[in-house]
């Protein structure tokens, strides 16, 4: 099975941040926090851990490429790679509100994907909040590109907020980074056993 990974968003190209918006409100101990930047750090640390532990992965947009593609170019990847494997899609993004105090973690798929979809999302809740504390926002079904017209398993993850200050500070922390990287292994291994019953 190959494990797809797409960072949202675009990165820093020649000092710039290729995505409007999408980041922190204000900058937090002197740092912006740029989403597609560290979507891309996130990306970078679950690949290198699914790949000592032997799965296929692939990427939407590479971690090293700051190209913010569009959301038809992701997905034409996607199923690029699905129409010939087994494969399934995690996207990783950070959430953003207008209100900061607005905060947790949540997780979309989409009304009309796979059972199997559904099935990533709520294995994923489970491992996620073994390992994290942090508020529940639960699983929700939204219309979003990725998971619409991706043709395989797919979640759009929203770790957390870049517009709380305390979540931008979560977000940058090396422990829960590597939580979240063992919550995305441990999501996999679980589906894959259960899929096979």
């Amino acid at each position: 099975m190959k494990i797809i990974l797409d960072a949202g968003h675009g990165g820093i190209d020649n000092g710039l941040y290729v995505t409007a918006g999408k980041r922190s409100l204000y900058p937090v101990d002197g740092e912006w926090y740029y989403e597609g930047v560290e979507n891309r750090k996130f990306v970078d640390q679950i690949a290198k851990a699914l790949m000592l532990n032997g799965y296929e992965v692939e990427f939407t947009v590479h971690p090293t490429d700051s190209t913010d593609l569009s959301l038809r170019e992701r997905v034409a990847r996607v199923n690029d790679i699905a129409k010939d494997h087994e494969a399934i899609l995690i996207s990783i993004h950070s959430n953003g509100h207008t209100n900061n105090s607005a905060h947790g973690h949540e997780v979309f798929t989409c009304n009309g994907c796979s059972i199997n979809s559904h099935k990533l999302a709520e294995i994923w809740l489970k491992n996620y909040f073994k390992l994290i504390e942090q508020k529940n926002r639960g699983h929700k079904k939204a219309n979003f590109y990725m998971v619409k017209k991706s043709h395989c398993p797919s979640i759009l993850i929203e770790l957390a907020f870049h517009t709380n200050e305390r979540e931008v500070r979560l977000l940058r922390d090396w422990k829960y980074r590597l939580n979240v990287t063992i919550a995305v292994l441990n999501t996999i291994k679980e589906y894959e056993s259960r899929k096979t019953r």
